[in-house]
């Protein structure tokens, strides 16, 4: 019985560590990588119902919406230097287009010869556009996206986008014609990646964003004759859609009937009475819906008075992060828009979808700023320790390496035991605060795991004292039993 009880001593101490080691890799490795969302995110499915998120084709239903609050991408804006942390910046992450329509789907029509370039370095990026070759990145607005997955090979940038550089990804596609942006390597990795764009072109880039990128392929949408007839009365009464300087006057009546008392955004529209064309249903018989019915009803109305005009889906607002100075966005963050073209501006955007309605107000309780810190504190242990990108990696080496040759070098006085201690204690210099605070825990671990291998070591010499003969007996000729030899060991644990 007491040999039982040691021997599951001795099983507790192992099981211990191996437990420690299961949490850790949960919390530090599946956690960061939002392990449960794609379980979760397919219970509602399940129950015929659709949840919010961005997919490569807009299939308007009748289902009711509910909101997923998984992580998508986390986005740092900077302008001329310093971050974007204005509650007010509404940034507009562009994914894909779609010109045609068909029955409640939208689809793209591909292009022919699209652009692949290579994604550059920080200091030389990647041209996109050659008309942005003279600018320099302070000139435009910076966006460094960490985005959670690349499976659905979109990556996203406000308009227009004109350079990228990336460790993780290494040549990115370029639609000729609307600019979209995808990754010719597509995986469940995270990305991290960096996009350059500009709120006001230079007249170079502007005169090439008019240009018309060879045949127009918007308006081959075969639209219901009632929604039709609609369109062109209402054209009709507000201006002439055959001058195209008043297509934003037209585009922006259209606009703001869609966003009157008339229509109502909703996540749940309810039963559907009578078969039919979704969007005729929303215009004439169920006027409520959520944004892929707003920007869908706007571009039908467009194209079919000879407004060239597309949807775009992508990410839209999304929440400030003050702790960390970026932009969170959630799969309930997706959002459909449309893009209209003006002859003297080029693409244009407009986006016909009322604000929702419910308390819009700031949370700045208390909790959510401690939410809101969690989230940073995740966010970077996912960027910079568990993605670890190869920029970071040198930098960090290259510290190390400096730092580690400051007690090789061989000097004329030997270093203070002291100073040394200081400095091993305080790291490389290269360190930023929360980097040294993880080189503080790193060496707790260090210090941890010594002691747990001492205490193996003196659990090790207690089996070998118990069960090796020692030289006393040898010489004498006797032989323990194996009473005897516990007997040994049970005084050798008491005077322990």
């Amino acid at each position: 019985r007491h040999t039982r009880y040691i021997s599951v001593t001795g099983v507790q101490t192992c099981a211990l560590p191996i437990l420690l080691l299961v949490l850790a890799t949960f919390f530090f490795v599946s956690a960061p990588r939002g392990w449960g969302s794609g379980f979760l995110h397919r219970i509602p499915g399940l129950a015929g119902r659709s949840v919010t998120g961005f997919s490569r084709g807009v299939n308007l239903t009748n289902n009711d919406i509910y909101e997923d609050d998984s992580i998508v991408m986390r986005v740092r804006f900077v302008q001329d230097g310093r971050p974007i942390t204005d509650p007010s910046f509404l940034p507009y992450m562009r994914g894909q287009t779609f010109d045609r329509y068909y029955r409640g789907r939208w689809r793209r029509t591909p292009t022919v010869h699209p652009k692949d370039v290579g994604a550059g370095t920080e200091k030389s990026p990647g041209r996109l556009l050659e008309a942005a070759r003279n600018l320099e990145p302070d000139q435009m607005i910076r966006q460094e996206v960490w985005l959670e997955s690349t499976l659905n090979g979109v990556l996203f940038s406000l308009y227009p986008p004109l350079a990228i550089s990336s460790s993780d990804i290494e040549k990115v596609r370029l639609d000729r014609h609307d600019l979209a942006l995808q990754t010719l390597s597509p995986s469940h990795k995270q990305a991290h990646y960096v996009a350059f764009a500009m709120d006001e072109p230079t007249p170079a880039l502007a005169q090439r964003l008019l240009e018309w990128p060879g045949r127009p392929r918007d308006g081959w949408s075969r639209i219901p004759r009632r929604v039709g007839d609609f369109a062109r009365s209402f054209a009709a009464d507000v201006g002439d859609p055959t001058d195209p300087m008043q297509f934003e006057f037209i585009a922006e009546r259209f606009r703001d009937y869609l966003g009157s008392e008339r229509f109502e955004y909703s996540l749940h529209r309810g039963p559907l009475k009578e078969k039919g064309d979704l969007v005729a249903n929303f215009l004439f018989d169920n006027p409520r819906g959520h944004c892929e019915y707003f920007a869908s009803a706007m571009t039908i109305m467009c194209q079919i008075v000879g407004i060239p005009a597309r949807l775009v889906s992508g990410y839209q607002g999304g929440e400030l992060n003050e702790a960390g100075g970026f932009f969170q966005f959630r799969q309930r963050d997706a959002h459909t828009w449309v893009e209209v073209y003006l002859p003297d501006r080029g693409w244009t955007r407009f986006d016909p979808t009322p604000p929702a309605t419910g308390d819009t107000e700031p949370d700045d309780s208390l909790l959510a700023k401690s939410k809101q810190f969690v989230d940073y504190v995740q966010f970077k242990w996912a960027a910079m320790v568990f993605s670890f990108d190869s920029d970071t990696r040198n930098i960090l080496f290259r510290g190390f390496n400096d730092w580690f040759a400051k007690f090789t070098r061989q000097g004329e006085t030997p270093r203070p035991l002291a100073a040394t201690l200081k400095s091993m204690f305080w790291g490389p210099d290269v360190l930023a605060f929360w980097q040294r605070a993880f080189y503080w825990l790193l060496l707790v671990l260090c210090l941890v795991f010594a002691i747990l291998v001492l205490r193996l070591a003196w659990l090790v010499s207690l089996r070998l004292r118990e069960h090796l003969p020692s030289r006393q007996r040898t010489r004498r000729g006797l032989t323990r039993r194996a009473e005897a030899r516990f007997y040994d060991r049970l005084l050798l644990l008491l005077s322990r």
